[in-house]
């Protein structure tokens, strides 16, 4: 039995974002099943998110790209792997999304309560401008990062800052929840990584 965590070790925690705290998958089949629908391609819902997992992936492993960018590559993925044309305004719609995607019915609320106890932050390789209107939902303070070359690099990079910012604070007790950055360990940061399926 992995034994419990003591929360007295720690002043700061980070989380990642999609799919820890924001509802990722109810937001990602809102957006894509009405195009899909559109062209008479027939997914459910586990095999669209299925896709979508390549189909990002696909499209991270190349060259630099904000992550607007990353994502309208994905609605052209599912074009040509479904055999319809994505078009722009379709390809959009997806980026245009994550707006509205919501908070997990119990985030907020935890981390306001966790708010009372440590420095909260968010490590997240979204775009400052997709990513401010999931900060506003969520109230948190946060700290957004566009670079994807690669996104293990950004968040090294995110982790190390955080730790270097305040030393005699943060490093040691940093404690990563989510999909922790690779490097958190090598920061001293203490991890714990676990995945919400959506609603």
């Amino acid at each position: 039995m992995t034994p419990a965590l003591d929360f007295s070790r720690f002043q700061a925690i980070t989380f990642d974002c999609y799919g820890t705290l924001i509802d990722w998958e109810t937001g990602i089949l809102g957006a894509i099943r009405p195009i899909l629908l559109s062209h008479g391609a027939e997914l459910n819902d586990p095999e669209i998110l299925r896709l979508y997992s390549e189909l990002e992936a696909e499209a991270e492993s190349s060259h630099y790209q904000p992550y607007r960018e990353i994502l309208r590559d994905v609605v052209r993925g599912f074009g040509n792997r479904l055999g319809f044309h994505a078009t722009d305004v379709e390809q959009q719609s997806l980026p245009n999304s994550l707006a509205n995607w919501k908070p997990f019915p119990d985030t907020v609320a935890a981390l306001r309560q966790l708010k009372t106890r440590f420095k909260l932050g968010i490590i997240s390789n979204v775009d400052d401008d997709l990513f401010s209107a999931s900060a506003r939902r969520l109230e948190i303070p946060s700290c957004a990062e566009e670079d994807r070359s690669p996104a293990r690099a950004m968040a090294a990079r995110r982790t190390e800052h955080l730790s270097r910012r305040d030393s005699s604070e943060v490093t040691g007790n940093l404690h990563c929840l989510g999909e922790p950055p690779v490097s958190a360990s090598r920061s001293g940061c203490r991890q714990a990584s676990f995945r919400k399926a959506g609603g």
